[in-house]
């Protein structure tokens, strides 16, 4: 368990990955989507990556906070778990 992540108030809201970072249709979103598509995730089973990247919260340490106009954001750094069983190494926001 990774206390210093304060990862049990991580969330991640579902149309963040099914309208951005699963959507190939976003202007700035499917190139993410091209991304995590290579490691097994897809918009029809977005709750895989739901799951990912609570899991990478909880499992790495914040590396920095920065306030936004949208409130505070912690940046995580590490390996991320997918379906396909490898780990790229990605940053969360």
């Amino acid at each position: 368990m990774n206390e210093t992540t304060g990862y049990e108030c991580a969330f991640v809201r579902p149309e963040k990955i099914t309208c951005y970072l699963l959507s190939e249709k976003h202007p700035a979103g499917r190139h993410k989507a091209m991304f995590f598509s290579q490691f097994g995730f897809t918009l029809v089973f977005w709750r895989q990556l739901e799951i990912a990247l609570l899991g990478h919260a909880a499992q790495h340490e914040v590396t920095h906070r920065k306030v936004t106009p949208f409130g505070c954001v912690y940046v995580i750094d590490g390996p991320l778990q997918t379906p396909d069983g490898r780990t790229p190494f990605i940053r969360t926001i």
